[in-house]
């Protein structure tokens, strides 16, 4: 069974120091749907962080996530 929640939700969501964070994983070149990208624009719109990750930007998340870790905000 596939999917058990609402569709265009981020893979991962969490809050990282008060921060609502949501990552959408994708494998290679492949892209978020028109509803992935409207559901992690609603969530900047929020206030929160919205990200999409792939093996290209993977690098990106570690500083990313030690930086909020630290309380640089």
């Amino acid at each position: 069974m596939i999917g058990m929640g609402r569709v265009g939700i981020p893979d991962i969501i969490c809050c990282l120091r008060g921060y609502f964070v949501a990552i959408e994983c994708k494998a290679g070149s492949h892209k978020p749907t028109a509803l992935q990208t409207r559901e992690l624009q609603r969530i900047r719109d929020a206030g929160g962080i919205s990200m999409v990750i792939n093996e290209d930007n993977l690098d990106t998340l570690e500083p990313f996530i030690k930086e909020r870790m630290h309380g640089t905000e």
